[in-house]
């Protein structure tokens, strides 16, 4: 058997901390706190030899995004596909408030939507299963990319890793904080010539070793 394949690293970030009692929509911006964690996060992926760093347009993660570029002599480069799935609820702060305003919305159902032209779960999946995709075909080999981004994107980022699809149900998910880093190698044509097609590894989920103890937040 060959040897191993290029592969690239994709370092997802989950924004930092907005006000807790604030609705999130485009305009939300981080708190103190989050940007306190925005900077340690910079401090901490310093020296892994980060190339690009992607952000959602949601300014929540386009500020934490704009700081941890910075802080490693990067500019940050805004992809509207890493925005987060659309809850629709309003006044909602979270998506158990969410669901208690909405309870015939079931977030784990793929055809389900937040209202009527909305995108759907599977949608959400598909547009994010897309974008990795290309992502990592297009990379440079040992290409390391952060990607500033929502708890829901990690989630489907883990579900394109581990080969779920946008007909899958949404029966898991990962507890990841503000400021967490997870981090996937993915080898896009396969990691041996004679094995699978495309190939990952989780190397870490929701790690905030970076992040002192006060600053952490779910």
């Amino acid at each position: 058997m060959s040897g191993e394949r290029p592969s690239v690293r994709l370092l997802l970030v989950r924004h930092g901390r907005v006000d807790p009692g604030a609705r999130l929509d485009a305009s939300t911006a981080l708190d103190e706190v989050g940007r306190a964690q925005a900077a340690h996060v910079a401090s901490m992926l310093a020296g892994t030899g980060v190339t690009r760093v992607f952000s959602s347009p949601l300014r929540r993660a386009l500020e934490t995004g704009e700081v941890v570029a910075a802080g490693l002599g990067l500019e940050a480069e805004v992809d509207a596909l890493l925005r987060e799935f659309e809850l629709g609820v309003e006044g909602a702060t979270s998506y158990e408030e969410a669901q208690a305003l909405r309870p015939d919305l079931v977030f784990w159902r793929p055809e389900h939507r937040a209202h009527p032209g909305a995108e759907s779960l599977g949608d959400f999946q598909s547009r994010v299963t897309a974008m990795l995709t290309a992502m990592t075909l297009h990379a440079l080999p040992d290409d390391v990319y952060v990607l500033v981004t929502h708890a829901g994107v990690i989630d489907a980022a883990l579900r394109w890793a581990f080969g779920l699809t946008s007909t899958n149900a949404w029966f898991i998910e990962a507890d990841v904080p503000h400021g967490s880093v997870t981090e996937l190698e993915h080898w896009p044509r396969g990691r041996h010539e004679e094995g699978a097609p495309r190939y990952s590894v989780l190397r870490r989920l929701g790690d905030v070793g970076g992040i002192a103890s006060e600053l952490r937040s779910e």
